[in-house]
Formats: structure tokens, C-alpha cells, sequence
């Protein structure tokens, strides 16, 4: 219970703070993106809605903000790329034979590259990606201890049957891409607690 009051409350500062801090709303967006609380607290009814709306806040706060600061550096070509590759898929999508089903993956496909967009305009220091960072392995770290949770206490392996519409297969490579930035965390750090938070996350 307490989680699902401390996911409301992220919920409403992300939606309410990304206005003025797209960064802010990108952090809940990812975090909600890596945790999925819809299928943590499914018993709480449908959850959908609060990536949606954070989301929505953060595209608002971004156009509010210039669409950040499209200086890119040596990132402007896989920029450009990704704008080329999405291009391309709204093209396809718009010439499909079942343009229903094609539009449904751009939506859930913008899902992604929107917030990528936000993301490589926005954060411009150091500290914007270290903070990104302990977003997904802190979220990823307690999605990995409710798996714990429900092996070690209730007797159900729910990790072997997927979670949050992953199957087991694609949920098991999204714990595996977290000890990168896990371990770099636990070497980066500069003070003890945070590196053996990162640890007990990896």
C-alpha cells in the first residue's frame, strides 16, 4: 500500500513539475517505463493512465521550454538518424494493408521516441545522466526485489512467466541491460551509501 501512495505522489509531481522541468518529468516517465507500477499494483485497478499523463506533461513542458537546446554535439548524427527512422515509419505505417495495426505500433513506438527526443535535448550536464542512471537502476532494483518478494515468500516464480507484458525472455534481458549501469554506479560513486545502493540493486 505504501508503494501504490508513494506512485500516486511521484505520479503528481512528475506531471506537475515536468511543466516547468521537462527533466523532471522524463525521470518519472523512464521510472514508471522501467517499474510498470500497473503491473506491481495491478490489484489497484488500471494504472495505464499515469505514464500517459506525466508523459503528456513532459511533451507540454518540453515545447514550453524551446524543445530544449538542439546544439547536439557528436550525438546530431544518431539524432538524425532516429528522426530519419521514424520518418520512415510513419511512411510505412501510412502505407500498410492493415493501417489499423500499423498505426497502433507508431503510437506505441512514439512512446519511445519522444521521450528519447526530450532526453537528448534536455540533459546537457553530467549530473542529468547520473541522475537518469539511478532512475532505471533503483526502479529495475525494486522491480527485481518484488520478483524476490513473490519467489522467496508466496512460492510463485511470477519472474518465469515475464512481467509487465514482457515473457520471461525480453524481462530477463531488461535485468541484464541494468548491471551496466548498476556496476558503473557502484564505481562512480563518490560516497559509500550510494555505492552500496547501486550494489544491492545490481
Amino acid at each position: 500500500m505504501k508503494g501504490l501512495i508513494l506512485t500516486y505522489l511521484v505520479a503528481f509531481i512528475g506531471t506537475f513539475g515536468a511543466l516547468r522541468w521537462p527533466l523532471v518529468g522524463l525521470y518519472v516517465y523512464v521510472g514508471f517505463a522501467v517499474m510498470r507500477p500497473q503491473a506491481i499494483f495491478g490489484w489497484a485497478g488500471d494504472m495505464e493512465y499515469l505514464s500517459f499523463t506525466v508523459g503528456v506533461a513532459m511533451l507540454l513542458g518540453w515545447a514550453f521550454n524551446g524543445f530544449g537546446s538542439w546544439q547536439l554535439g557528436r550525438s546530431r548524427g544518431v539524432v538524425v538518424f532516429m528522426l530519419l527512422f521514424c520518418a520512415w515509419f510513419v511512411l510505412s505505417a501510412s502505407q500498410a494493408l492493415d493501417t489499423t495495426r500499423a498505426w497502433r505500433q507508431v503510437n506505441e513506438f512514439s512512446k519511445l521516441a519522444l521521450p528519447f527526443l526530450v532526453g537528448v535535448t534536455v540533459m546537457s550536464e553530467e549530473k542529468h545522466w547520473r541522475r537518469m542512471f539511478w532512475v532505471i537502476v533503483l526502479c529495475q532494483g525494486y522491480v527485481g526485489f518484488e520478483q524476490h518478494i513473490n519467489y522467496l515468500w508466496h512460492r510463485k516464480n511470477t519472474a518465469a512467466e515475464g512481467f509487465g507484458g514482457m515473457d520471461n525472455n525480453f524481462f530477463g534481458l531488461s535485468l541484464v541491460t541494468c548491471i551496466g549501469p548498476a556496476v558503473a554506479l557502484v564505481i562512480a560513486s563518490k560516497t559509500w551509501r550510494e555505492r552500496m545502493l547501486a550494489l544491492v540493486a545490481a
